[in-house]
């Protein structure tokens, strides 16, 4: 279990969090829900070692991959370039080819990231998070912007290429928390 206690989070005089608690089951698909401004992204930019806090964080896996909320991509550089960044082996390059594949956006790999629409963009960044290895992967809406049968499609890439990972992820839609198998934690409190 990965363990949160006693975390505490101001912004200024607003407090965001006090003697907060939770535990991720590790190993699993773990979905953070709750009304906007309530923390959620605080939350994970606390765990991805982004925010300062009180507070202590047990069994944090060290290596880890993320989703962030807004696009991270170097507009610049091609598709597959992104994905690849710091890698050069050739099961990285296998794996980012079946996943250009799975997601429809082959075409595009030689693409320059800033010619791209904002769905192609989201998919790239959920590919660049889950094709190398990692112990877990944070992720921030990572459906934003797609429309059903793009969404559904990265929703079984995750499914697929999951392993023995945990995920943490924020969501909005309890029907996308669902369709991944996840174990729901509700802020709203």
């Amino acid at each position: 279990m990965i363990e949160i206690k006693n975390l505490n989070k101001k912004y200024g005089e607003e407090v965001l969090f006090e003697d907060f608690n939770i535990s991720f089951y590790e190993g699993e698909i773990n979905v953070i829900m709750g009304k906007s401004g309530l923390g959620k992204t605080t939350l994970l930019r606390i765990m991805m070692g982004l925010e300062d806090f009180e507070g202590e964080i047990l069994n944090l896996p060290e290596v880890a991959n993320a989703v962030f909320q807004e696009e991270r991509l170097v507009e610049d550089l091609s598709v597959y370039k992104n994905i690849s960044l710091g890698f050069r082996d050739k099961p990285i390059e296998e794996r980012i080819m079946s996943g250009l594949k799975h997601l429809d956006i082959m075409d595009k790999a030689h693409f320059p990231c800033r010619n791209l629409s904002g769905g192609m963009k989201r998919r790239v960044s959920v590919l660049r998070a889950i094709v190398p290895d990692s112990d877990i992967v944070y992720m921030d809406e990572p459906f934003e912007g797609l429309d059903e049968v793009n969404k559904n499609k990265l929703i079984d890439y995750i499914l697929e290429n999951k392993g023995e990972r945990t995920m943490l992820i924020v969501l909005h839609d309890i029907d996308d928390a669902k369709a991944l198998g996840a174990r729901i934690f509700n802020i709203d409190s």
